[in-house]
């Protein structure tokens, strides 16, 4: 996996760095928002971006718009650093398009943690996208085009509830682990074939009353 680091605080950077690096990611950094922005956008996505608010050229804020806008980085799973800890600055920050947030000066355990449900969101997705790879390789040949894309788009439909779900869990406070496990049921839970809806239904059996 591929992560994205974006501070101008070099040594808050490097920590993060040296973090992400431990999890086994393959990580980039940038020092401004524009340098930054060009390493969101170099394939492949990133799975996880850490971003800091302010920051020269590009503020944190506008690259969280550009990612939710942009098609190629719907998976990227987004935690924004910031000194701003208001309500309504966490409000700007998630409806932004930040998944989750942590406040400077950060303890090195809750970014840790942070990072680790961002890390395990990012398998989910990609384990769901094998799911509907899979689920489309083995009904083309049977089903209808929209079958396919229908059932593709509910298990998508269905890991962003379950994605949503760890968001909301920042907004307030509940536990990140079981929301996570959660999100893990519903996914495996999306891996299991649907019923092939071309199939023609078995006749009733007749009951006894009837002739």
């Amino acid at each position: 996996m591929r992560a994205v680091v974006a501070d101008d605080d070099r040594a808050t950077a490097a920590i993060v760095m040296n973090l992400l690096t431990k999890s086994n990611l393959e990580v980039v950094v940038a020092h401004d928002g524009n340098a930054a922005w060009e390493l969101l956008t170099t394939p492949p996505a990133p799975a996880l971006a850490i971003i800091d608010w302010m920051m020269p050229g590009v503020d944190g804020l506008e690259l969280c718009r550009r990612i939710k806008k942009e098609p190629s980085l719907a998976g990227t799973h987004v935690i924004l650093l910031t000194a701003k800890n208001g309500q309504s600055d966490v409000v700007a920050a998630l409806g932004a398009g930040a998944d989750d947030y942590v406040v400077k000066p950060f303890k090195f355990e809750e970014l840790r943690t942070r990072v680790l449900v961002g890390i395990r969101i990012a398998t989910l997705q990609e384990r769901m996208a094998t799911n509907v790879a899979e689920l489309q390789a083995a009904q083309q040949s049977s089903a209808s085009p929209a079958t396919v894309d229908a059932a593709a788009q509910a298990r998508r439909g269905w890991l962003k509830l379950a994605k949503d779900g760890v968001t909301r869990s920042t907004r307030y406070r509940r536990s990140l682990g079981g929301l996570v496990q959660a999100a893990e049921e519903v996914v495996d839970s999306a891996a299991v074939p649907v019923p092939d809806l071309k199939r023609e239904p078995k006749p009733e059996e007749p009951s006894e009353s009837e002739p």
